[in-house]
């Protein structure tokens, strides 16, 4: 079997290279979070977990401050050093949803035939005492030739019965040459799948693959725009993990939401109600994490090269086209934009 050197430490399977097919249909998986006129961005794996550690982390502190003030109380020595570390621990997960950029993109440049990757620096030690606002970064950029698709397997927390279950990523290996064999580094791309034993890993790959290299479409049809739930409005915030109050709050009332069974959606929601004030608790948190931390800005060369992000009009105008008729596309997608601006004028 194929293999680059060194291998990827994950178990993984090697894809074909940039000119061969590795799928038959072409599917993003939702994980395409921006499109421009000569890009597309994805979103990376951790992204729509945003707000969970800052839950997390205001509950162990809320702990690790009773044990301490208990500990103080009868001069246990022990509780005080144990209760020092859990201070320590919580404010690691409070950085997690409070300090760096919302998520780490990774951008495929068309016209420049280019792979962009943006991730946050470790600056020195004193970093760490940071807990607002973000931080360093840099943007790495490589030549579309030289990337390799690799599909690798990961053990996850989760499955049935809280039992480890395999997920799948799309990996992208960089190698110091057109067609060589040698990796220099690599990077994730996108949200992970399971159950599917990484199929939808090989479509997004297949989809990059035509976008780069076939001038393929840039969201094709059937697929849609990451769902970004990392910024919600305050009502949405407030009634979080509650499916009857909450936006779409009317689909589990009849049922829409789970094939009209609304016999069961109706129960549940009526069982998390019982749960209401720890949610709006935990809901404020994820409301405060979503706007403590920036949104990541492409340097001033890349953004000119890929364009303005499209809206949601011309994404549709650009989704279900095929190669004969892209020109055709593009025009029509800026006869929406102009005609959006003459609107606001």
């Amino acid at each position: 079997m194929e293999q680059l050197t060194p291998p990827n430490f994950f178990p993984h399977h090697l894809l074909p290279p940039i000119n061969k097919q590795a799928a038959d249909r072409p599917n993003a998986g939702g994980a395409i979070c921006k499109v421009y006129p000569h890009g597309i961005e994805f979103i990376d794996h951790v992204a729509a977990m945003h707000g969970y550690a800052l839950v997390l982390g205001a509950m162990l502190l809320a702990g690790s401050l009773f044990m301490l003030h208990t500990a103080l109380l009868i001069e246990l020595d022990w509780g005080v050093a144990a209760a020092a570390l859990l201070l320590i621990w919580c404010w690691f997960l409070l950085r997690v949803d409070l300090v760096g950029f919302r998520y780490r993109p990774v951008l495929f440049d068309r016209a420049n035939r280019k792979v962009h990757v943006f991730s946050e620096k470790s600056g020195p030690g004193l970093h760490w005492l940071k807990l607002w606002g973000k931080v360093a970064y840099r943007v790495s950029s490589y030549d579309w030739d030289c990337i390799r698709g690799e599909v690798i397997g990961i053990r996850v927390a989760g499955g049935v019965g809280g039992l480890p279950r395999q997920e799948y990523g799309l990996n992208l290996a960089v190698t110091d040459a057109p067609g060589s064999q040698t990796a220099l580094m690599r990077f994730g791309v996108g949200t992970t799948s399971a159950y599917d034993g990484g199929a939808m890993i090989v479509a997004r790959w297949e989809h990059i693959r035509r976008y780069m290299q076939q001038d393929g479409p840039p969201i094709a049809s059937g697929d849609s725009l990451f769902l970004d739930n990392s910024r919600e409005s305050l009502w949405a915030a407030i009634t979080w993990m509650q499916p009857l109050l909450g936006p779409g709050a009317k689909e589990n009332w009849t049922g829409e939401s789970f094939n009209g069974a609304w016999f069961l959606t109706i129960p549940f929601g009526l069982l998390t109600m019982t749960l209401l004030p720890a949610s709006v608790i935990a809901g404020l948190l994820r409301y405060v994490a979503q706007f403590a931390k920036a949104e990541p800005r492409w340097p001033r060369q890349i953004q000119e090269s890929v364009g303005a992000p499209l809206s949601m009009e011309e994404i549709e105008v650009l989704q279900y086209g095929k190669r004969s008729n892209w020109t055709q596309q593009r025009k029509a997608a800026k006869l929406v934009r102009q005609q959006g601006k003459s609107k606001v004028v």
